[in-house]
């Protein structure tokens, strides 16, 4: 018995017959070395494209956040000022009288482990916040961290440069080191997004994390040279050698307070940490950027 042929429209096409669109696409964590440059390159074309989101992002969270306080952003300026200078009273008299100029000490580390604490909580739920608009729009999800890490930038630069003012009126010394501050802010802010998409992936999957999270940042506030200087820690003194984040606040700290420049082996462990961060925190988004929407 003979069998007609289906129809044109019902063979069956190899893969290379198949359109561009049906084409299963390998997932990124698969590719070979080679084409994760397409890839990181395509993601940047990406959030180019979706640029003006971004920036709606940013300062939409800036006016939501003061928008009903009669100082408005001024806040963002006033809450670490004040949290410095309660700081700069009580521990100034117990742990500062060892620390010259202590309230420059303080601010030097103060600052920029607020950013740091901020772009990492928040951007670590950034996703989960997000969720209405991922769910609706082809905004690329890189976007919305970036988002968060970017408020915690324009927080970090506005307040260093109003106390930076504050402390040059009350006649603080200037140190040539002081163009350290950019590059010391810009490694932060790296390290910062690759730990943020760490955080984020960790929290969209498992939402006890975040908890976790905020025991894990204050613990690490007392394990970082933001209040004591390594040597009062005596023998725990190698807790602070091995956190990372000391070597951040290290740069920062020679720009404002040491008059120094940093030693290579702080250039070294900054750069490493910053780059290590944002290549584990890329590759873990990208293996997982697929499945997200399922789990917001």
């Amino acid at each position: 018995m003979n069998h007609r042929a289906p129809p044109n429209d019902m063979r069956t096409l190899s893969i290379d017959q198949l359109p561009n669109d049906a084409t299963v696409a390998t997932p990124a964590y698969r590719l070979p070395p080679l084409s994760w440059a397409r890839t990181i390159l395509t993601d940047l074309s990406r959030i180019k494209r979706d640029r003006f989101v971004l920036y709606f992002l940013i300062v939409n969270s800036l006016k939501v956040r003061y928008q009903r306080s009669t100082l408005g952003f001024l806040w963002a300026l006033l809450n670490p000022v004040l949290m410095l200078t309660v700081l700069a009273i009580v521990f100034g008299q117990i742990i500062g009288r060892d620390i010259p100029d202590y309230p420059i000490y303080l601010f030097g580390g103060l600052i920029p482990f607020f950013a740091f604490n901020e772009a990492l909580l928040s951007g670590s739920r950034s996703l989960i916040t997000a969720e209405p608009l991922i769910r609706r729009t082809p905004i690329h999800k890189l976007v919305f961290p970036l988002a968060s890490v970017s408020v915690a930038a324009v927080n970090l630069l506005a307040t260093m440069a109003a106390l930076l003012v504050v402390f040059l009126v009350l006649g603080a010394e200037v140190h040539v080191q002081l163009v350290l501050l950019p590059v010391a802010a810009a490694a932060m802010l790296v390290f910062s997004f690759g730990t943020a998409l760490i955080a984020m992936t960790v929290v969209t999957y498992f939402r006890d994390f975040e908890h976790i999270l905020s025991v894990f940042l204050r613990a690490l506030y007392f394990a970082s040279p933001v209040i004591l200087m390594p040597h009062q820690l005596g023998k725990y003194a190698i807790v602070m050698d091995l956190n990372p984040l000391t070597y951040f606040l290290k740069l920062f700290r020679c720009a404002l307070y040491d008059g120094q420049w940093p030693a290579g082996h702080v250039w070294l462990i900054v750069a490493a940490s910053a780059i290590a961060s944002i290549l584990l925190g890329y590759v873990l988004f990208k293996r997982f950027e697929h499945d997200f929407v399922f789990r917001l």
